[in-house]
């Protein structure tokens, strides 16, 4: 019975959730995928892999405009590979094809394709970024009423 309870609180929790993501901003597929992961021996793993995410990749963002300023281009074809399999794991899809784009101009040495871009991605990821913090605190609010 208590199993039972617990996957029709999973069930509820995660449609909550699902019902809240943006399609333009997040593969809802991929999102879906990380709360299947969550259970009752992890309740708040969506939001600590969301949190992670939003750290990480905020530091990250700020490390490659420094390297682009430094104009260490080989750093910043690394970062925007690591910055785009990340974004890949969360589903932020616009994030992923902004790095991949990134990544190609620092191979190519296009630093003012790179400045454009970079500034680019670091806008898209401020709206999935916004887009991520709503979706948590509407989780939480619906988890405590």
């Amino acid at each position: 019975e208590r199993r039972v309870f617990s996957i029709v609180q999973r069930c509820i929790s995660s449609s909550l959730l699902m019902s809240e993501v943006d399609s333009e901003l997040l593969d809802v597929s991929i999102f879906g995928q990380l709360e299947e992961l969550q259970d009752e021996t992890q309740p708040d793993f969506v939001e600590e892999v969301i949190t992670l995410y939003l750290e990480t990749s905020e530091e990250k963002l700020n490390e490659m405009e420094a390297m682009l300023e430094n104009k260490d281009l080989d750093e910043l074809t690394k970062s925007a590979h690591s910055l785009k399999g990340s974004s890949a794991n969360i589903g932020a899809v616009k994030v992923v094809k902004l790095c991949a784009d990134l990544k190609t101009l620092s191979e190519n040495e296009d630093y003012q394709g790179c400045k454009q871009c970079l500034e680019d991605t670091k806008e898209q990821f401020r709206l999935v970024k916004e887009h991520l913090q709503d979706i948590m605190k509407k989780n939480k609010e619906k988890r405590e009423s």
